[in-house]
């Protein structure tokens, strides 16, 4: 069998942050009222990379609230969707205008158009109550 080969530096970087844990921890055991800062941490983060991040969690935000509002709106139009289905059926076809299976097919399309129409107008106001509702969870 070969012996597990040490990935360069890592057992060394692991080492320095153990010793710090170490260290850190026995301070704190200790009762001593010691200022934590006196003890160097094993590595530090330049201030450039912790800006990256930050625009990195913005970024991440605005994209969940996009989908959260484009989810409100879809909703939204599933629901008038139904509206309009239901109206649908309560008016009666006539034969002169009734093209069978292919103009159902068609219908349905159109009438799918017509809700994310009607959702993206914001008359009817659910999806912007959805989405204010929602957005504290984000």
């Amino acid at each position: 069998m070969n012996a597990i080969t040490p990935i360069n530096g890592l057992d060394t970087q692991f080492d320095k942050i153990l010793n710090y844990q170490t260290r850190k921890n026995a301070v704190q055991l200790s009762g001593v009222q010691t200022n934590t800062t006196d003890i160097a941490p094993p590595f530090s983060i330049p201030s450039s990379e912790v800006q990256v991040q930050s625009t990195d969690n913005e970024k991440d935000f605005e994209l969940r609230k996009e989908r959260l509002r484009e989810a409100s709106y879809n909703l939204e139009a599933i629901f008038v969707n139904m509206l309009l289905d239901e109206m649908r059926k309560s008016t009666g076809k006539t034969e002169m205008f009734h093209g069978g299976y292919a103009e159902d097919m068609w219908e349905d399309m159109l009438y799918d158009e017509y809700a994310k129409n009607i959702a993206k107008s914001n008359k009817f106001g659910i999806a912007n109550t959805i989405y204010n509702s929602m957005e504290k969870y984000l």
